[in-house]
């Protein structure tokens, strides 16, 4: 199933109109989205792709994203960002989860590789926009801090979309971008402008504008407002448990997505003293339902807050501070005056 996307593309790009290229973010964000939601058909384990499946879908989003830009250099200014627009949003989608399952095959991955191929997979990094970090902070960084105040890739309890992106993106740039990376894309941007024009440097850099908000806000619902350290008690049977991720379960994704959407399995599988008595959270709707919500702000802090139980709850020490003077002032307020105030005046 998860040749679907890729051959989905491939049959578009043959289309001379731009606008057939809505059709595979259509498939994403619309076709997946009622499937699931509408049949509740549930995958029952994550997928383990191949290396060698790994490596041919990573030279697959590597030719959609040259085709994209070359035929972007070539068009007028509304067809150039038709083309820089879908670029982004198929490499946000199959271009991220493509990105993620090829860093997590690790040595066994890289040995197989050709220099050239190494070259394609690095070039990827553009198809994540902004995040070139991301694989070195989200391996030795986000893998170990997940869910706790120190990781750049949760997110606290009520802190909004916005407010998280900007420490995302910089935590990850900061603490994860390697040299080698960096000057490949460097010298991707230059021999860009250089040969197909400023059109093809303009498409770069509004597909990286528009694929890091749409990356960081698939990272921001993964783990929102959850912390690992603490524990609450199912209802069920009294019994402690913990929950650091939010699953989307829903068939036809996972199926297409390679099973992006069993993340609890995914850390558990890594950092395997959570697996005991360690369940995810399921918000009821898919990822990328999800990652279109989290734009909205109080929209998602209605849906998602009341699903979170209060013991676990993420809170910044700031929030924490003014919960605690709320807490402070409730408990010493007596027949609506401050109890320490009156208790002063008192004794005078």
């Amino acid at each position: 199933m998860d040749w679907i996307y890729p051959l989905l593309y491939l049959t578009v790009l043959t289309i001379p109109s731009p606008y057939a290229l809505f059709v595979p973010q259509i498939f994403s964000f619309v076709i997946i989205s009622l499937f699931d939601n509408i049949t509740g058909f549930k995958a029952l384990t994550a997928l383990e792709p191949s290396s060698t499946r790994i490596i041919v879908h990573e030279i697959c989003a590597i030719f959609y994203l040259l085709v994209t830009l070359f035929q972007s250099s070539k068009s007028d200014s509304f067809k150039w960002i038709i083309y820089a627009l879908n670029g982004a949003l198929l490499m946000a989608t199959y271009g991220a989860v493509i990105k993620h399952e090829a860093l997590h095959m690790g040595g066994k991955l890289y040995k197989i590789r050709s220099s050239f191929v190494y070259l394609m997979a690095n070039l990827i990094d553009i198809t994540l926009g902004m995040s070139w970090g991301f694989g070195q902070y989200h391996w030795k960084g986000h893998h170990v801090k997940f869910a706790c105040p120190e990781d750049f890739d949760t997110p606290y309890f009520n802190e909004s979309f916005w407010e998280f992106l900007p420490r995302n993106w910089m935590g990850n740039f900061y603490y994860g971008s390697r040299v080698d990376s960096i000057v490949i894309i460097i010298t991707f941007f230059s021999c860009s402008y250089l040969i197909l024009g400023w059109k093809a440097l303009a498409h770069l850099l509004l597909q990286s504008i528009v694929t890091q908000i749409s990356f960081s806000s698939n990272a921001y619902t993964q783990h929102y407002g959850l912390n690992r350290n603490l524990t609450y008690k199912s209802v069920d049977n009294n019994k402690e448990l913990r929950s650091h991720t939010w699953d989307s379960p829903g068939w036809l994704f996972n199926s297409v997505f390679m099973g992006a959407g069993f993340h609890h399995a995914h850390h558990v599988k890594y950092l395997k003293k959570l697996a005991k008595e360690s369940v995810p959270l399921n918000s009821g709707i898919g990822i990328l339902d999800s990652a279109s919500l989290a734009l909205f702000p109080q929209l998602w802090f209605k849906k998602i807050n009341p699903l979170i139980p209060t013991e676990i709850r993420l809170i910044k020490k700031n929030d924490f501070i003014e919960m605690m003077d709320v807490e402070l002032i409730n408990e010493f307020t007596v027949n609506g005056r401050n109890s320490i105030e009156y208790a002063n005046k008192s004794q005078t």
